[in-house]
């Protein structure tokens, strides 16, 4: 009885190296994906929270001097009208957008 040896390599049965590939690897990015999420839940809301900082209403505004793009100071208080809403945009005269 002659028995015969198939010699060649078998591609259908995963492996324990293929079936995980580099499982601490996947393990570091799942575990800075969770701790990235977690430093997000934490900072986000207290950034968040200084956003909407204002005055309330009928609270006179600031004393503010600013420059304008000839180089003069201009008082904002010369532009608010009594009873009337003010809206300030400051913006970058370097800014192309």
């Amino acid at each position: 009885m002659e028995l015969h040896h198939d010699r060649r390599t078998r591609t259908d049965i995963p492996t324990r190296a293929s079936a995980v590939p580099d499982a601490p690897a996947r393990a570091r990015r799942v575990l800075l994906a969770v701790a990235a999420a977690l430093a997000a839940t934490l900072v986000v809301p207290g950034l968040a929270a200084g956003q909407g900082v204002g005055l309330d209403i009928g609270t006179p505004a600031p004393a503010v001097e600013v420059e304008d793009l000839d180089g003069n100071t201009v008082q904002i208080a010369d532009y608010i009208e009594p009873g009337k809403l003010t809206l300030l945009e400051f913006w970058a005269t370097w800014c192309e957008n």
